[in-house]
């Protein structure tokens, strides 16, 4: 975030700034003078103190002296903090896991908002009695940077301090104020606050990304942290935080937290290095997160390819190959019988001339490879014939246009095509990002609009107005406004023709389940009229279609290149494929589009590149695997739904709903990492969320168990769902606080873990992979050394009937241990805010009759030997008596809860008793006697 602020003292300013409690971890005093105006200055490199104290006080090295005279006093502002502070995972890895490149990834982005802020820089000028503010972009600017905030939390954060100076027509000035129009420097940098912050989180973000990290937003206005540094961790380092909106509240504007940190603000203290970087540790085992581990599982990845991996079918994302190559490439030889022998072919070879291609592309080329069975078969066929059997897949939506002209041209040209052609409208789907379709800009006259089945033209568009004019086939003129279009409601395409002859090889681009045409479907021109008719014949038999008159049918391309995405549930004989590491190419060089390429052929494939190592190299390297949009953003889908529910959630011992159900399965609920998920209209049971993991131990979604009543009355687990990813692993149920992590095979295994170790982690194994190292880490612990005996009780039925006979015994053994104890004691342990004070007056002073427990209750409770085995054989005993006509597992619940109301009923009575001997104290001035209220179940 970004904060704003001014210096208070330019005397002082220096001292503080460069002072050593500031850099504890960077190492060294980190200072640089930033802008144009400093340049001018002679100010470059290290900041020196008296440098920038008589830069403050506007003594500046030319020999100029900025300011005025008051009552003898020479006054001059001495200029504005604006602080750039790094999100708390940043400054985590920065300081505490001495991540350099992370510090390196923060200057660089402090580096980039100050270009900014240089130009908001300005001066007032005067020219014949008038005054105007004009921007200058020369800042003279010294930036420190420090390593903790006031409380001695690592904040890595930068202060720009923006001297009140700039140079303007040869003279220099102080920088322009405006209190009235709010135009001055600093009222313009307050306007653009918000702004400023988006910009340097975003060239952070575009760094911490490029280094293999996965963020996600926290908040508004871009907030951003990385996902791989648990939000409790960061939670525990954020006092100062804290602090602020404590004073100011969660909702406030960044103009009243720089308020509320400015007047919460305390003086640094200056303990040892070593001492607070023990600090920090301890605070980090405390939260069980193992920052090394994380950071060894981070591989960097190439900046920017998360922005180019964007939809196959989009426009302008590389320029074509020179149709030379394109044409040149039918001329290669074969490979082995479905089998890449040599993996790519350079497409950069000696192309033939025009005339020649046609040549060549007669037959399969002459020697080919495609083993000896298949030689004089492959050499037999005709070239219009192979052909057909030929799909060709380009990954770039401009390299398929490009190879489908060339074609087309080549094949008229040698007189294969029909002499008559005709032109025909087509219409070219344009794939826009939601952002950019819904504003003017991507909006332009002559567009086609389809909005259901309706296509409208694009007639006007007022970009001062945001609103576009359209009309539809009828005639009718209508507005609409391209911000409150949804992008799945509208598609937007630009008009083209086509050339059409008998012989051409067309496909549809869209779906019209009326017209009877299905996308990807190839069709061969059987002839064309005047009228504009296209006789096709296909799989399905023949159709004539009319572009000219059916905008439906408009949906038109050449169908011998297809992009990997087309070519998704295709197959052919033969296929040629072209691939690449260059320009946009290189972003789509992957495993999945060497699988696409292969597995649409069934007797012959080639591939050709413009630099085969890099090609092959970007196929062996699993990173490069790059998926589709769709692909690509559905784990992101399903991560922001599983925060949305997480954030809507409070923690189990926070509801009456939560603690009942700890209650009734017999739990401790000081490790659960679980959340109750309120009931919405759609699921209209209140769910238990628990996080889930992959095996990088990377947050990938919820599994959601929704909480139900049984015929007893006793909240139980009814019907689950998962919200998560693909790559999911294992939910955590409880945290370890053993080191010991147990891993169950189903989530009745998991409970009945939770119940029985409450000092391990659990963790439900929910994918097919057993969890990793790094997945077991995150409940705090590694996988428990145990016998194969103990680990098959969490799955095999006999055993864990055992087992809830096991909590029965020790359910009866602290019952007894209850009764054996002191009321004092009982008194001491009750929750504070379950006890009431009370005065004497407020107490019925007549005894009431003594209350004896029933000995046949006490006997029953009692007579059992305290022991562990006589304590099983009992629990046994009453849950075989209770089973007598029905052995279902209700009926052994009801049986521990009758045991459970039995000591109760025990423990209130002598409570009774002593409340009554109480009552006969003598009453003295103010004195408050203690009751306790049992809570009602």
């Amino acid at each position: 975030m970004m904060s704003v602020a001014p210096v208070a003292s330019a005397g002082e300013a220096a001292g503080y700034y460069s002072n050593s409690d500031n850099y504890y971890f960077l190492g060294s005093l980190q200072s640089l003078w930033m802008g144009e105006g400093a340049k001018e200055l002679g100010l470059e490199g290290n900041v020196r103190g008296d440098d920038l104290t008589a830069v403050l006080e506007g003594r500046l090295p030319d020999g100029s002296r900025l300011g005025k005279e008051v009552n003898g006093q020479h006054v001059h502002r001495p200029g504005h903090d604006l602080t750039f502070s790094a999100p708390k995972s940043v400054s985590i890895l920065a300081l505490i896991g001495n991540d350099k490149e992370m510090v390196e990834a923060h200057n660089h982005a402090v580096r980039v908002a100050a270009g900014y802020v240089e130009k908001l820089i300005s001066a007032r000028d005067t020219k014949d009695g008038v005054t105007s503010i004009v921007h200058t972009g020369k800042m003279v600017a010294a930036a420190y940077t420090h390593d903790t905030s006031r409380n001695l939390d690592p904040q890595l954060h930068t202060h720009l301090l923006i001297a009140n100076t700039t140079e303007y027509a040869g003279k220099w000035k102080a920088l322009a104020t405006d209190y009235i129009h709010n135009a001055g420097f600093i009222e313009t940098v307050m306007k653009h606050q918000v702004t400023l912050g988006k910009i340097y989180r975003s060239a952070l973000r575009e760094r911490v990304e490029a280094l293999g990290h996965e963020v996600e937003e926290v908040g508004k206005h871009g907030m951003w942290e990385i996902k791989g540094v648990p939000e409790e961790v960061r939670d525990e380092y954020s006092s100062r935080g804290r602090e602020i909106q404590g004073a100011v509240g969660a909702e406030a504007t960044l103009r009243s937290r720089d308020v509320a940190a400015k007047d919460t603000r305390r003086a640094k203290v200056d303990p040892s290095r070593m001492r607070l970087m023990e600090r920090w540790l301890g605070q980090m085992k405390e939260k069980g997160f193992d920052l090394k581990a994380y950071q060894e599982s981070v591989v960097p990845r190439d900046a920017g390819v998360r922005e180019t991996a964007t939809h196959p079918e989009r426009d302008h994302q590389a320029k074509p190959v020179p149709a030379g190559p394109e044409q040149a490439s039918l001329q290669t030889s074969s490979t082995a019988e479905k089998s890449v022998d040599t993996p790519a072919q350079p497409a950069e070879r000696e192309s033939q001339s025009r005339q020649q291609v046609p040549q060549q592309t007669d037959t399969l080329s002459q020697p080919a490879q495609t083993g000896p069975e298949k030689t004089p078969a492959a050499r037999s066929f005709p070239a219009p014939e192979a052909r057909s059997r030929t799909l060709i897949i380009a990954q770039l939506n401009a390299d398929r246009k490009a190879i489908n002209a060339g074609i087309h041209a080549a094949l008229a040209a040698r007189g294969e095509l029909g002499e008559k052609a005709i032109k025909v409208p087509v219409l070219d789907k344009i794939t826009h990002t939601r952002h950019e379709f819904n504003k003017t800009e991507a909006w332009e006259a002559g567009m086609v609009v389809k909005r259901g089945d309706r296509y409208q033209d694009v007639v006007a568009v007022d970009r001062n107005g945001s609103t576009v004019t359209v009309r539809d086939e009828e005639g009718k003129i209508a507005l609409v406004s391209p911000k409150e279009l949804i992008t799945g409601d509208v598609q937007l395409f630009r008009r083209s023709e086509m050339e059409v002859r008998s012989g051409d090889l067309l496909k549809f681009t869209a779906t019209d389940r009326e017209q009877g045409q299905m996308a990807n479907q190839r069709y061969t021109v059987e002839s064309v009229s005047e009228e504009g008719n296209i006789r096709l014949k296909g799989e399905n038999g023949r159709v004539t279609i009319n572009p000219e008159k059916v905008r439906a049918q408009q949906h038109l391309d050449y169908g011998w290149a297809v992009t990997g995405y087309g070519a998704q549930g295709a197959s052919s004989d033969y296929v040629i494929a072209l691939e690449g590491t260059k320009d946009g190419r290189k972003a789509l060089a992957s495993r999945r589009a060497f699988y696409i390429s292969t597995s649409r052929v069934k007797e012959h494939v080639q591939i050709y590149t413009d630099k085969k190592a890099d090609w092959v190299k970007a196929v062996k390297t699993p990173e490069r695997d790059i998926k589709t949009a769709h692909d690509a953003l559905a784990p992101e889908t399903q991560r922001k739904q599983a925060k949305a529910i997480w954030a809507m959630g409070q923690p189990v011992n926070k509801t009456a709903i939560g603690r009942a159900w700890v209650r009734h399965q017999g739990m401790q609920d000081a490790s659960l990492t679980a959340k109750i998920i309120p009931a919405t209209r759609r699921f209209p049971e209140p769910a238990l969320a628990l996080p889930v993991y992959d095996n990088n131990g990377r947050s990938a979604g919820l599994a959601l168990v929704s909480l139900v009543a049984s015929p007893e009355g006793r909240m139980t687990q009814g019907e689950t769902r998962m919200v998560m990813t693909e790559r999911a692993r294992g939910a955590v149920l409880q945290r370890s606080q053993s080191g010991n992590t147990i891993v169950a095979s189903d989530l009745t295994a998991a409970l009945d873990a939770v119940r029985n170790h409450p000092k391990d982690g659990v963790v439900w194994q929910t994918g097919d992979e057993p969890p990793s190292a790094w997945l077991l880490k995150v409940s705090g612990g590694s996988k428990q050394d145990v016998s194969p005996g103990i680990v098959s009780t969490l799955t095999d039925e006999q055993n864990v009937q055992q087992l809830r006979e096991q909590m029965l015994a020790d359910q009866v053994r602290n019952e007894e241990a209850g009764r054996n104890r002191q009321p004092e004691s009982l008194l001491a342990e009750v929750p504070q805010e379950e006890v009431i004070r009370l005065k004497p007056e407020d107490i019925n002073p007549r005894k009431p009759e003594p209350l004896n427990p029933d000995a046949d209750v006490i006997a029953r409770v009692r007579g059992e030997e305290n022991t562990e085995g006589q304590e099983i054989k009992a629990a046994a005993g009453v849950r075989s008596e209770l089973e007598g006509a029905d052995k279902t597992s209700g009926e052994l619940s009801r049986a521990s809860r009758v045991i459970a109301d039995l000591a109760n009923a025990e423990r209130d009575m002598l409570r009774a008793a002593e409340n009554t001997e109480r009552g006969r104290m003598p009453e003295r001035e103010e004195q408050t006697l203690t009751r306790t209220i049992q809570k009602e179940r």
